[in-house]
């Protein structure tokens, strides 16, 4: 609260916001939204479906066939997720595993101790992780423990936070190159500034595959190609 009031008491024009609280929203001037909506402000949203389909083909073609979620909304992408398996002829559904916890780390933390929990042979080979940060404590869970990323699973993110990059392994994750997301989020305000009367948009950004080192095929597996490759391209 404090610096929504800081920057509208110089008087802007224009305010781009993340923030989850939209009852700071101000009533005066246009507001930009990223990752949040709301009925008079123009907003960007990832395209989380699309993401995490091309996720799960991406997975499916490295020849993953026991996928497993970390902190991922279960309403909203079990269906989908199952969904794209049964389309590939995997009848075993992804394994869920949540945490009650609010901070990510703790939460991955714990969901990694049910996966953990499992005999070794019903663990999954592959895991789809809310975000970098329960992504990279995923994989640091999995070291104390004795496990290799991706010699005994395979991990793969959402966010593309400068830290994946120089994690060991460097982490595959989906992600939107910051200076992209920038110019279509200045640009969305621009136009609002400009035509104050306009209908208000939502945008459906897409995001790209960062295919690093965190993914590989499970042992034993011989390579395969990408479900959905000649539909969707590499995405790196």
């Amino acid at each position: 609260r404090t610096a929504f009031r800081a920057v509208l008491d110089r008087g802007v024009d224009g305010l781009i916001s993340c923030h989850d609280d939209l009852t700071l929203l101000p009533d005066d001037i246009p507001v930009v939204l990223f990752q949040q909506r709301h009925p008079r402000c123009d907003s960007i949203v990832r395209d989380g479906e699309t993401a995490m389909r091309r996720a799960v083909e991406y997975l499916l073609g490295l020849g993953h066939r026991k996928l497993g979620t970390v902190c991922l909304d279960r309403q909203r992408f079990e269906a989908l997720i199952n969904g794209v398996l049964g389309d590939h002829g995997v009848a075993t559904p992804a394994l869920w595993a949540n945490s009650a916890r609010k901070a990510h780390i703790d939460a991955a933390r714990a969901c990694m101790g049910q996966i953990l929990a499992l005999p070794p042979a019903e663990r999954p080979t592959a895991l789809i992780c809310r975000n970098d940060t329960t992504a990279m404590a995923v994989i640091s869970t999995a070291g104390e423990h004795g496990l290799v990323v991706p010699r005994d699973f395979s991990v793969i993110g959402s966010d593309d936070v400068s830290l994946g990059a120089v994690t060991n392994p460097p982490l595959t994750t989906f992600g939107v190159p910051p200076a992209e997301l920038a110019r279509r989020l200045v640009d969305l305000l621009f136009r609002r500034l400009q035509e104050p009367a306009a209908p208000i948009k939502e945008y459906l950004l897409q995001q790209k595959l960062i295919e690093r080192a965190s993914c590989a095929q499970p042992r034993g597996c011989c390579n395969r190609p990408v479900p959905g490759e000649e539909k969707y391209g590499r995405w790196v």
